[in-house]
This record gives structure tokens, C-alpha cells and sequence, in this order.
């Protein structure tokens, strides 16, 4: 497993989560190309493509999410520059599309991130916690502000699987996960953070 796990919390200090979400772009942008660099250096046959994981609120006023995507997709495409839709996705539950202003947002069955290179950004509520395993998910942001222990454990060491099933040791960034969590109290992650380190494994058989 990836052998540490970034988290950045609010504490008590109020943040603006989409002034965070773009350090979390950025740590995505940054994973992506150390990953892209490390591929081509080294000729692997399937290259690494980081996936990005969003972690939404639940439906409010007739919309999928209370959170506003065309805003965070904005945030997004400013740091990483423009994406096509086939680079955005959801695992909401419906299998519906889900139309952004112009862009439409597929959906893609949480067992098939893995495998969908195109897919770059996933946007999730709560389906992710059990069920899927992606390695190659490097970096998580969450807009929720309550999510029970368990599951937000769960969904994390889903991530900490490494995308090589080794250690690199030529760039020891590729062994890290970020996890973005502004609404969360700082002691409660920790010791999500501390429980991964301590049984990695075990989280991702669970």
C-alpha cells in the first residue's frame, strides 16, 4: 500500500473549500505528471492516469448536489487546463447523465474507475465507501461535513492501494495519497489517518 496518507483539515479555522479544492487540483496536476514522467522513463506497458475523487453533498432545491459542480469544474480546469467531458464522472447511484451547463458528466460504476483511463474526475456522495478499488486514485476532496468514521476509513484505504503494486523508489511522491477534508475536525481524522497506517491492509479487504 501507498505509505502515507496527506490530510488536510480545517481545524477550527473557517477555509474556503474551493480555494482548497484548487491546492487539491494542483497536488493532482503535480501526481499526474510525476506519474506520466515516471511511465515514459521507464517504459511501463499500462501507464498510471491519477484519479481525481470528489466527494459532493446530497441532492437540495431539485439539483443531483447541493454542491456547485460547474464551479468546481471551473476550479479544476484552471489548474489543470481544459478537460473533455469523457475526463468527468459520477457515482451517484443513478445512472443517469448529469448535465453541467453544457458539459454532461457520465456515469461510471465505481468497479469500472479503474480501468477507464479517460475517466480523471469522479464525483461521488456516499457509494464509494464499499464495493470498488481503485489504485490509481491519488488524490480525494470532500465538501461533506458529516460522514461516519467507518465509511470515510473505508473510502479512504480504498485509495491507498499502490497503481504498481510496488514501491517507487525513484520518486518517493508516487508512495503518498492526498486527501483534501475541510469540513472535518482535525482529531477525528487523525485517527482515520493513524487507523490506515496502523492496518492498511486489513482496511482494504474490508
Amino acid at each position: 500500500i501507498k505509505e502515507r496518507v496527506a490530510a488536510d483539515v480545517a481545524g477550527e479555522k473557517q477555509r474556503d473549500s474551493l480555494a482548497l479544492l484548487a491546492v487539491a487540483a494542483t497536488a493532482w496536476k503535480d501526481s499526474t505528471d510525476r506519474w506520466a514522467a515516471y511511465c515514459a522513463k521507464f517504459a511501463e506497458e499500462t501507464p498510471v492516469i491519477p484519479a481525481f475523487i470528489i466527494q459532493v453533498k446530497n441532492e437540495g432545491e431539485g439539483r443531483v448536489t447541493q454542491t456547485d459542480l460547474a464551479a468546481v469544474i471551473n476550479a479544476i480546469t484552471e489548474v489543470a487546463g481544459p478537460l473533455p467531458d469523457s475526463a468527468f464522472a459520477h457515482a451517484f447511484g443513478a445512472t443517469e447523465t448529469v448535465s453541467v451547463g453544457a458539459r454532461k458528466i457520465r456515469y461510471l460504476e465505481p468497479s469500472r474507475i479503474t480501468d477507464d483511463l479517460s475517466a480523471r474526475v469522479i464525483f461521488f456522495k456516499t457509494s464509494l465507501g464499499t464495493g470498488w478499488d481503485c489504485p490509481r486514485a491519488e488524490v480525494m476532496f470532500s465538501f461533506r461535513t458529516a460522514v461516519d468514521a467507518t465509511t470515510i476509513a473505508q473510502t479512504i484505504g480504498r485509495m491507498v492501494r499502490t497503481p504498481l503494486a510496488r514501491r517507487i523508489d525513484e520518486d518517493d511522491r508516487l508512495n503518498s495519497v492526498d486527501v483534501f477534508l475541510p469540513a472535518y475536525d482535525t482529531g477525528a481524522v487523525q485517527k482515520i489517518v493513524t487507523y490506515l497506517r496502523d492496518s492498511g491492509d486489513k482496511t482494504i479487504a474490508a
